[in-house]
């Protein structure tokens, strides 16, 4: 019953069982069961079959009620065990059931960070170099930047509104580059997603999620509109709407999302996302070459599988890929 409250109006999500837990799950219940085999064998070697049917029959009264005791002990045991196992089975079912909101499977996820020395100019150089290099090496629309992956640890939320001093709702806002939906699996639901036409050259630009554009606008349209942050407090176009997705927790609801156009907010620490169907090492080794062309110097780290960082949810509330919390 506790199984069913905890996991039963949740919405369709993923789940990876471990190896290790089931080899230590397999182990155990295999010493269990040769325990419980070999030791009834090896008592009933002392004695003989006839002796022990004879003894059936002319056992005192109080061997019986003890033996039927034992008997009925035994049947309520397997009643309870079936049961218990019917209810963590049907709450497996619908773990394994659950939707995140995007598609983790052949992703890689990868740290990089830019040193003190390089300024907002060539920070924002950088990274438009680079997602020119990704696009070239791993594939057009095959990898991306963005400045944390949904279910790292990080939940923090700023005041968002439509107008210069409305702030009517609390969003999760994250800085994403061209191609982060497609290479996430995050559906465009209307307008566009980010794309290289969105610098620092154009005026402020965002996409907003399912959630944060039915709290801001209800059944109105959002595209076109705009979208104001108290911690700025400058408009953006908002230029399309994406599904919402799972941020840090998959026991958690969906909560609302601005997704920033990268290019437009420099900053010297951000990851690549990268979707490919070759075999993981191989994108971290392209990846960590087109980088180190750009410089030397810098290392590619914290790489993760995202399939991995899935598995890992409801986690402590640390980031699995910089360790902040």
């Amino acid at each position: 019953r506790l199984a069913l409250e905890q996991y039963g109006g949740l919405a369709s999500r993923q789940v990876s069982l471990g190896w290790p837990v089931m080899a230590v799950v397999a182990a155990a219940a295999a010493t269990l069961g040769g325990a419980c085999a070999v030791a009834p064998t090896l008592m009933a070697s002392r004695f003989s079959v006839l002796d022990v049917l004879r003894r059936g029959v002319t056992s005192p009264r109080h061997e019986l009620v003890v033996r039927r005791l034992l008997a009925a002990g035994e049947i309520a045991l397997a009643f309870v065990l079936l049961a218990s196992m019917t209810l963590v089975g049907g709450s497996l079912l619908r773990l394994l059931a659950v939707d995140p909101g995007f598609d983790p499977r052949g992703v890689m996820a990868m740290q990089v960070s830019l040193p003190a020395s390089y300024t907002p100019e060539d920070v924002a150089s950088f990274y438009a170099r680079l997602q020119d290099d990704l696009d070239a090496r791993v594939g057009p629309r095959r990898a991306a930047i963005v400045n944390e992956i949904p279910l790292a640890g990080s939940l923090a939320r700023t005041p968002v509104g439509t107008g210069p001093a409305e702030a009517t709702l609390e969003a999760v806002v994250r800085e994403a580059g061209p191609a982060y939906f497609d290479v996430m699996g995050i559906p465009v639901v209307a307008g566009r997603s980010i794309e290289a036409r969105d610098d620092a050259s154009a005026p402020p630009r965002a996409v907003i999620s399912t959630a944060a554009a039915k709290g801001l606008f209800g059944e109105e349209t959002p595209v076109g509109r705009q979208i104001r942050l108290a911690a700025t407090g400058e408009p953006a176009d908002i230029i399309g709407v994406v599904g919402d997705i799972a941020h840090r927790s998959l026991e958690e609801p969906f909560l609302p999302t601005v997704y920033l156009a990268a290019p437009q907010v420099p900053s010297r620490s951000r990851i690549v996302v990268a979707r490919s169907d070759r075999p993981d090492a191989d994108v971290v080794a392209m990846v960590r070459d087109i980088v180190r062309a750009l410089d030397a110097d810098l290392p590619v780290y914290g790489v993760r599988p995202l399939e991995d960082v899935v598995a890992a949810s409801p986690n402590t509330g640390v980031n699995t890929l910089t360790g902040e919390g």
